[in-house]
Order: structure tokens, then sequence, then C-alpha cells
């Protein structure tokens, strides 16, 4: 259950910056935090204050940060983004471009960041490879199209009907409608799967791959069993890529390479209702709680 309650503002101890919170992400992974569905392999204590992508204005500094200043805008991961003021590590704030808002800044941390790492870390994605992207209208999906056409990739994606144009626009080469179209019947073969739908949507797209395939998740651990079974590899996106990534993917949104969209944006006193939204995974791109 969520509520919306009172606490002190929380001091920075040495490496860290307090933000004051200007926009936090509503990520698939807090919602799974807040039911208890990702007890088993994110386990926390509850009471629990959740989120973790924000963007903001740095308002103290801790001992011995040096990198930062206060009135800065910034955006990055946090303990505890849905408060005013929040603190997170030196090491996973960064600094805002002057063409960057606040609410773009906030779908970097756990949407551009994950589908990064899902596509290149992870994935090792390559120009002139095939990539299924599932839920490609989404917080990550969106990111995730426009990244890998960036890499010269050919691009399949999913989408339900009211956002197959948009998917298209923003580069895919091919958009299966999802209430029409069952991956395992597709006969189109690719080198890799970011999955961002889990479930049912999952199990089918193991067909789909070629054989030394991958299939990469964001939202449910892939079964080792079913990869083994057809001579394919499963992982699971867990953390964050590396500083120069968070800064690039950062350059390339200032830039207008990398564009989204977050129609779905609620105050910190509606976060039921933009849990229950995120929940439908049936909208256009990341839900976002605006604080200030």
């Amino acid at each position: 259950m969520l509520s919306v309650e009172s606490s002190q503002i929380p001091a920075p101890q040495p490496g860290e910056l307090l933000i004051e919170v200007h926009y936090a992400g509503v990520l698939p992974l807090d919602c799974a935090i807040r039911s208890g569905f990702a007890q088993a392999f994110f386990p926390v204590e509850f009471p629990y204050v959740p989120g973790f992508a924000v963007s903001g204005v740095v308002a103290q500094l801790g001992p011995d940060v040096t990198g930062f200043k206060v009135g800065q805008f910034v955006f990055g991961n946090v303990k505890g983004a849905y408060s005013e003021y929040a603190i997170g590590k030196e090491t996973e704030i960064f600094p805002m471009s002057e063409n960057l808002g606040f609410k773009e800044a906030a779908m970097i941390p756990g949407g551009g960041a994950s589908a990064w790492k899902a596509l290149f870390h992870i994935g090792n994605l390559q120009e002139d490879q095939k990539v299924l992207i599932t839920g490609a209208a989404g917080g990550v999906g969106q990111f995730a199209v426009q990244l890998a056409k960036n890499r010269g990739a050919y691009v399949l994606a999913t989408a339900s009907p009211s956002n197959i144009s948009f998917v298209e626009s923003l580069g895919a080469d091919l958009v299966f409608d999802y209430t029409k179209v069952k991956l395992n019947e597709l006969k189109e073969k690719v080198d890799l799967v970011i999955d961002n739908v889990g479930g049912e949507v999952q199990n089918q797209a193991w067909s789909i791959l070629k054989k030394s395939g991958k299939l990469v998740s964001l939202v449910q651990p892939p079964s080792e069993e079913q990869a083994a079974l057809i001579g394919v590899t499963g992982a699971f996106v867990m953390g964050v890529p590396h500083r120069k990534d968070f800064i690039a993917l950062a350059n390339l949104m200032a830039s207008g390479v990398i564009k989204t969209e977050a129609p779905n944006v609620f105050d910190l006193d509606s976060v039921r209702q933009a849990h229950t939204k995120s929940e439908l995974r049936h909208g256009r791109g990341r839900v976002l709680l605006k604080i200030k």
C-alpha cells in the first residue's frame, strides 16, 4: 500500500548529494517491489520509500564532494525517489546539459539506461543485426528502438494498435500488433530479443531467436532451462551501465537524436494512480511523478 507521509530532510554523507527532486520515474521495478513480487530477487525492508530515477537540483553536498555545486541541474539514481528530497551517490548522479529538460532527464535512469545496458552491454548488439523489441512504446522500449537504429540494426517491434504509428515514427523497420500476432508464429529470426513484457510474450519470443541468439529481459528472469533446450542465451537486466553511457544518452537526447514521450505525469498525492497506470503496460513512454 502506498501512502504519502512527512519526514525529516536527510543529510548527505561523504560521497553523497542531497537532491531537490523535480521528477521521479515510476519504474516497473518500483511496482514489483511494492507488490512483493520482487522480494525474491530485490529484497527490501518495509516501510520503504520507493523510486530510483530522478531529475532535480543539487540542494546540499556531502563532505568531500567536489564534482558538483549547489543549484546545479542533475539527474540520476537515488534511493527513495518518491520524495521532495532524496540522497544520491556522487558516482550515480550526472549533470544535465542546457538543452535537456527535467522531464526528459528523469526518463534516462531506468529507461534509456536500461535500454542501453540491455542492447549493448548484455545483448552486444552490432550493426546489421536483427533485434526484436517487445513493448516498444514503453519507457524502455522507446529508447531501445531508437538506440538500436542509431547503432545500425534492423528493428522489429511489438506494440498495441494505438501505438503502432508511434513506434514506426521512432524508426522501427517492422511493427507487429501484439493483439493479432503471436511471436511463435513468425518466420522472422533475430539475433537479439529485448523483452519488456514477460509472461506469455517472453515464452513465445524464444522461437524467434536464431541459434546462439540471446533473450534479454527487463521484467522477468528468463528460464535457463528453456534457453539451454534450444541453444540460446537468456539474461536479466540488473544494475546500471557505465557513467559514460549516461552522459552519452543525455547528449543524444539534448541533440535531438533520441526523442521521448511521457504523456502520463502524476503529482505525488496521486502515486497510487501512477502505479496503476504503470502496471497496465499499455501506455506510451514512462510514467512520471512531478514532485516540484
